[in-house]
């Protein structure tokens, strides 16, 4: 996959809205600090991405925004025998 391209269409204090080939676009959280390097980091983990959706999910679902419990750690037999 090659590097998404980019182009700047707005710069304000909400931070930088850049549009992506695709059409797609996002409003980037930079800071003063951030050099250019920085930035195309982070246009890059902004980008689209190719994925494909659950199937669960269709237009119209509704679903409660909820925590994700911790996993379950099991024991090993080693661990849990107190000889």
């Amino acid at each position: 996959m090659t590097d998404p391209i980019y182009t700047v269409t707005k710069v304000s204090t909400d931070g930088v809205q850049v549009e992506y080939e695709d059409g797609s676009w996002a409003v980037l959280p930079v800071t003063a600090e951030m050099d250019a390097a920085d930035v195309d980091d982070l246009a890059l983990q902004y980008a689209p991405k190719d994925l494909t959706p659950p199937s669960f999910l269709t237009v119209g679902t509704q679903r409660s925004a909820v925590r994700k419990p911790d996993p379950v750690v099991e024991e090993s037999e080693e661990e849990s025998d107190p000889e």
